[in-house]
């Protein structure tokens, strides 16, 4: 609960400070080296598991069908929803669909 109530505090922070423009720099740049950061620390987390070669040789081919029919099925459909939302473009539509993991925990 506490957590919770930490993340939305900033989150709402965050919010106000953008909308007011009291941030001097250009926040993109910011939240993209900070994106980097946490991949570069998910390869090192990743890289450092002593069992990835044995996990990495049992997968199977079946393994992988439901998961890759997901991300085609959601590409598929974020690019068919460009035409019914014509202000955006189909890449914009697949842009927004291929964040589907990102809301995920």
């Amino acid at each position: 609960m506490k957590e919770s109530l930490i993340v939305t505090a900033f989150f709402v922070l965050g919010c106000l400070l953008g909308f007011m423009g009291i941030l001097p720099f250009e926040v993109h740049d910011l939240s993209m080296y900070t994106l980097y950061a946490l991949m570069f620390q998910v390869g090192i987390s990743i890289g450092s598991n002593k069992n990835l070669k044995e996990l990495v040789a049992a997968l199977r081919w079946k393994m992988l069908i439901i998961p890759v029919g997901t991300v085609i099925g959601t590409l598929l459909f974020s690019a068919l929803a460009s035409l019914l939302l014509s202000r955006w473009s189909v890449f914009d539509c697949m842009a927004v669909g291929s964040g589907f993991a990102y809301y995920t925990v």
